[in-house]
């Protein structure tokens, strides 16, 4: 198995996974899914009518989600509580 940034991915014999996989591994839904596509952080390859991720770009694309940093600003931290803001 394979593992980028807490994230586990299964050995897949031919290293392709199909949309509804993808998206089941990475937490997305179809409409993110198409989106990353369109934005061109993501590539897929189609076969037939098929849509697939290759293994490699799937977690390439994973690499390069950008870090989650709580909010800094005043404003941003309202939502924490009075002792922590």
């Amino acid at each position: 198995m394979a593992r980028t940034k807490g994230i586990t991915m299964t050995n897949h014999n031919d290293g392709l996974m199909p949309v509804k996989e993808f998206c089941q591994w990475a937490r997305i839904g179809p409409s993110t899914f198409y989106e990353e596509i369109k934005a061109g952080r993501l590539r897929a390859v189609k076969i037939g009518r098929c849509t697939y991720v290759r293994r490699p770009e799937a977690l390439r694309w994973a690499d390069e989600l950008p870090d989650f940093n709580a909010p800094t600003t005043k404003k941003g931290a309202a939502h924490l509580h009075p002792a922590h803001a």
